[in-house]
This record gives structure tokens, sequence and C-alpha cells, in this order.
């Protein structure tokens, strides 16, 4: 082969190259237009969540049990249990009473 043919062999795949990143270029550049909208679009809520975090009160940092009297660290399990024991009772009282509203014989169960 001469040096005109492979000058034209390897100028074809350098445009070819040049074309195929040219369009992975554009079509990366649609899909970032695209995110930007989206992004613009949670703005506002992105704030307002901010917002609301700020105003949400410090839970401040835990203390080891291991520096606190034993008296007080079973009390403060005994009221976790307490919490928990009635958070569950509450969530019974609530789903029993939606399955006594419920209608077996609505369009949705047929």
């Amino acid at each position: 082969m001469s040096a005109w043919t492979w000058f034209g062999i390897w100028t074809g795949l350098s445009l070819g190259a040049i074309l195929v990143f040219a369009l992975i270029g554009y079509d990366l550049g649609q899909r970032g237009k695209r995110l930007a909208v989206e992004v613009n679009k949670l703005q506002p809520v992105v704030q307002e969540l901010g917002e609301l975090a700020e105003s949400l009160p410090s839970l401040g940092e835990p203390i080891s049990a291991i520096e606190r009297e034993l008296g007080e660290v079973l009390q403060s399990r005994i009221d976790l249990i307490k919490t928990k024991k009635q958070r569950r009772e509450d969530r019974q009282r609530r789903l029993i009473r939606h399955l006594k509203d419920i209608d077996p014989t609505e369009k949705r169960f047929k």
C-alpha cells in the first residue's frame, strides 16, 4: 500500500473517532441539561428541608452508662421498655380500630 492509502485510512479513523467523541459529548450535554432542570425543581424542597432540619432540637451527646449509677441506668432502661410497650399497644389499638372500619363488601376486595 502506498503512503497516501495509509494517510487516508488514518485520517478516516481519526475523523471517525472525533465524530464519536462529539456525539458522546453532545449526549452528555443533553443529559446534563435535563439533570440541571431536575436539580432546579428540587432546590426549594431542599432549602425547606434544610430549614426544618435546623429547627429540630439537638439531642446532645449520649451519656455513657459506665459513668452513671446503676440505679439510674436501670430506671432509664425500665422507662424505655415502658415507652416501647406503650407505643406497641397504641399501634395495635390503631390497627384494630382501622380493621373495624374496613367494609369487606367494598369493590376493592372483590
